[in-house]
């Protein structure tokens, strides 16, 4: 299995979810149980110390805990990095 840092987003409030996870679909179907509709904005490759990091980069936008304001920061950094998912491998 490989980690993955997720970026999803909520649409009751447009927040933005940073979390880990080595299952993304079973992660999301999860996170939509308790948060309804959720869209998934795309991962990058990442263990459980890079969401924390990115936790701590994107703490302007932070509301609580994983969860963030759509910021123009964190959704550049959404848009130059994640990928959909699944991963594809992009030439350079």
């Amino acid at each position: 299995m490989s980690d993955y840092v997720y970026f999803t987003q909520r649409k009751s409030d447009d927040l933005i979810k940073i979390g880990h996870s080595t299952c993304v679909t079973e992660r999301l179907a999860f996170l939509r149980t308790k948060h309804g509709k959720m869209e998934l904005l795309g991962l990058i490759p990442g263990t459980i110390s890079d969401e924390k990091n990115l936790h701590e980069q994107f703490g302007m936008c932070r509301v609580v805990l994983e969860w963030f304001n759509p910021r123009d920061e964190l959704m550049d950094f959404i848009n130059t990095y994640a990928r959909p998912y699944p991963l594809r491998k992009h030439s350079v």
